[in-house]
């Protein structure tokens, strides 16, 4: 079975420091963060259709793990998700499961939409590849409540 997974509008609020590494997920909600710092739409740079993304973003402080895919149908009818996005499947291909966004900036918050075949998704939070945080949500096509 594969796992059909997109990744909407990625808000990010960032700081110059850290001073404690702590997280906590927005788990279901119908909002992302209510006033990030920076906005990434993925039409900042716009790719060709299933265009593999990896540091292309590498500018506003975020590279993608080699599996993320440009795709740009527009509004592919979930919640939450319109214009330009990224996904991990592609048609007569598949899906991979693991999904990475890393920062190359201190950040005090980041949040994401995202869509997946009904199921459960696990987030895991690294610092410094150590663990701050982990949890799963039950995530599905249709669900309102879609921002991690």
């Amino acid at each position: 079975m594969y796992r059909h997974g997109l990744i909407a509008t990625a808000a990010l609020a960032m700081c110059l420091t850290v001073s404690r590494a702590e997280a906590g997920f927005i788990n279901g909600s119908a909002v992302g963060l209510s006033n990030p710092g920076v906005v990434l739409t993925f039409d900042e740079i716009v790719l060709p259709a299933q265009t593999e993304v990896t540091n292309q973003y590498a500018a506003y402080g975020v590279t993608f793990s080699p599996f993320a895919m440009y795709d740009e149908i527009g509004n592919p009818g979930f919640p939450n998700i319109s214009g330009n996005y990224l996904t991990n499947f592609i048609a007569n291909v598949g899906a991979n499961r693991i999904e990475s966004i890393q920062f190359s900036r201190p950040v005090t918050a980041a949040a994401f939409a995202i869509a997946t075949q009904t199921g459960t998704t696990s987030f895991t939070a690294l610092l410094n590849g150590k663990v701050v945080d982990s949890g799963s949500a039950s995530t599905n096509l249709t669900s309102m409540d879609n921002y991690f």
